[in-house]
């Protein structure tokens, strides 16, 4: 459990000091996200490489960026066939 605490404690910390802008924020919380792929053995969803994706289009389009696909899931062959 303390192991555990600390962790969080050292990412509140990283926090603190890196995030300066949203791309701050986007690459934090990819990282986040890849730590926890890494403890729990699960494959990375990498969230950033959807998160440029998703500003650039935005950038782009307000109007039309949501309706875009701006990744294919690493996921989809892990999903039971339902025929």
């Amino acid at each position: 459990m303390k192991e555990m605490r600390d962790d969080i404690e050292d990412w509140m910390r990283r926090e603190e000091t890196t995030v300066k802008s949203v791309m701050d924020a986007v690459d934090f919380c990819t990282s986040y996200l890849d730590s926890l792929s890494d403890a729990t053995g699960q494959i990375s969803v990498e969230a950033s490489v959807i998160m440029d994706r998703m500003m650039k289009d935005r950038k782009e389009s307000l109007i039309t960026y949501k309706s875009k696909n701006h990744f294919t899931s690493r996921f989809a062959d892990r999903i039971p066939n339902s025929e």
